[in-house]
């Protein structure tokens, strides 16, 4: 028999090497439950002699020697090895078996679009042909930065699926409520689905808050203050716990020594600890080797070549060859200037320069989300984040057409042709109305400094809303409505009918319905406070 033929209704047996696979939460727990919810009968037991970080869904029989027998893949690399007798799926770790069973169910159909959305499959019977399939990411780093953003155990699943392995939540100091933007189920799920954790960041009245002076910033640290300094920051990353986080500071051109003097410090204080910082800041060797460096695109314009993209990228990288370093991407994080409801357009900007970052020696990027409602941001950007994941894995610099339809389809659902005219209408107005010299995704919204233009989304926006659309068109629709709302904003001269027109925004953006904390940070709540 030359494939594996699987039906619903199948009697299948889940073998596992220890009772703790089978946790709730844990990714072979979720693999029996989906099975069983499309109609098959999945058995679970315990073989000990399978390797760890191991499993074989099987027909019936138990696994042969030669099924367990199994060279471990590269670190976060897993394979899938299929045979007439079922699929044997083997991880580098935990977390690549967790990436085998996400690669397993999407081959059966199904697909996770959102944190919230999980599409199963149509088809109620399959065949794969026998062969062993070996995965590998292309960059080793693959992070989401997020502040200021709920993060729920939802989108930490959903953030393993798309094959990320580093979670960084900021510092609790920038939260205004940590416990409810970060809880501890959260951080129990980043531990069970084995994400890397990174704390830190712009961090310095968090870090230096212990010295008793709010007032001291990196620039102003006293070099006689920097020995307690140390030991403050170093009693912080302590009371973290296990597993022990890489500790970030971030340093602004004024604050460069300072920061790497506390890194260097640091490192040499604590054998184990990692850290990571911006390639502005020196870390001496050995001492860089336990040091992951950013590399932020915040100045590379969202409509640039490649050239520009790839010199710029070079440019900032010089002087660190042979260390650690990451492209964090900045497109769909920082809500400075409202870009956030077109970023998700220039999703092939997003995998092009990701799949660039691999190519000029970056070991990995990051994608960034930053003080916006997270569920109904993704509700609408969600299929951008799985691209850019896909580009973060695979390192192409292309998408088919087929495969970026899949995904759109899978998050619009009938709404998906409406959405792709739009935003691919979009882009198109975006590079030929832009103003030149824009930097950063969060500014190419001046595109619609265009009436024409805005007229023009208007349209597109109607066919959405007219297409039958579920809530993710809606999201999308009423996103768009809002950002061409703030335009008519600015330029209504009349007093009381800018302020019915900010209440209309307010309403339509759901903003009562925001936490406290985030309605007090969020730019779109800023500028339209100031009008009501």
């Amino acid at each position: 028999m030359s494939t594996l033929s699987l039906s619903a209704g199948d009697s299948l047996v889940l073998w596992v090497p220890e009772r703790g696979c089978l946790a709730p939460g844990a990714p072979l727990s979720d693999l029996r439950q989906a099975l069983n919810d499309v109609g098959f009968a999945c058995d679970t037991r315990l073989d000990p002699s399978l390797p760890s970080d191991s499993a074989f869904l099987a027909l019936g029989l138990p696994p042969t020697s030669s099924e367990k027998a199994s060279k471990p893949p590269v670190a976060d690399g897993f394979e899938l090895d299929w045979s007439a007798a079922g699929v044997r799926l083997v991880g580098g770790g935990p977390r690549g078996l967790s990436f085998a069973v996400w690669e397993f169910l999407e081959r059966l159909g199904w697909a996770w679009p959102t944190p919230q959305i999980e599409r199963e499959p149509e088809a109620r019977e399959w065949t794969f042909p026998i062969r062993i399939e070996k995965h590998a990411p292309a960059l080793k780093h693959r992070v989401f930065f997020a502040e200021q953003v709920e993060i729920t155990p939802a989108l930490i699943r959903w953030l393993s699926r798309l094959r990320l392995n580093t979670l960084f939540p900021s510092n609790p100091a920038r939260f205004e409520d940590p416990e409810s933007q970060f809880p501890p189920e959260s951080l129990a799920m980043a531990e069970t689905l084995g994400f890397d954790l990174i704390a830190g960041g712009d961090s310095a009245r968090w870090l230096l808050g212990p010295l008793g002076d709010e007032s001291l910033t990196w620039d102003t640290l006293p070099k006689r203050k920097t020995k307690r300094a140390l030991e403050a920051i170093l009693e912080l990353w302590r009371e973290m716990g296990e597993p022990s986080p890489r500790l970030s500071i971030w340093a602004e051109d004024s604050e460069i020594e300072p920061v790497a003097r506390i890194l260097a410090g640091a490192l040499e204080a604590v054998p184990e600890l990692l850290v990571e910082t911006g390639v502005n800041v020196s870390i001496p060797e050995p001492c860089a080797g336990r040091t992951l460096f950013h590399l932020s695109d915040r100045g590379l314009s969202p409509l640039a070549e490649r050239e520009d993209d790839e010199a710029r990228l070079l440019e900032g990288l010089k002087g660190i060859s042979g260390r650690e370093v990451y492209l964090l991407l900045d497109p769909l994080g920082w809500d400075v200037s409202l870009g956030n409801p077109i970023s998700p357009a220039l999703w092939r900007v997003l995998v092009r320069r990701i799949a660039l970052a691999g190519q000029v020696g970056c070991a990995g990027a990051g994608l960034s989300l930053a003080r916006v409602d997270a569920r109904s941001f993704l509700e609408r950007a969600g299929f951008a984040y799985s691209l850019a994941a896909r580009a973060m894995w695979s390192g192409e610099a292309e998408v088919s057409e087929p495969e970026a339809r899949r995904i759109l389809e899978a998050q619009f659902d009938s709404g998906a042709e409406a959405a792709a005219t739009l935003l691919a209408d979009l882009e198109r107005w975006l590079r030929r109305d832009c103003p030149r010299g824009v930097r950063g995704f969060a500014e190419a919204h001046s595109a619609l400094l265009s009436e024409g233009v805005r007229d023009k989304l208007d349209q597109r926006i109607s066919e959405i809303q007219e297409s039958a659309p579920n809530e993710a068109c809606m999201e999308l629709a009423r996103s768009l409505s809002t950002l061409v709302g703030l335009y008519d904003l600015e330029e209504c001269p009349d007093v009381h009918e800018s302020r019915a027109l900010a209440r209309t925004l307010w309403s339509g953006a759901r903003i009562d319905s925001w936490p406290a904390w985030l309605q007090a940070k969020s730019p779109l709540a800023e500028r339209l406070r100031g009008r009501l």
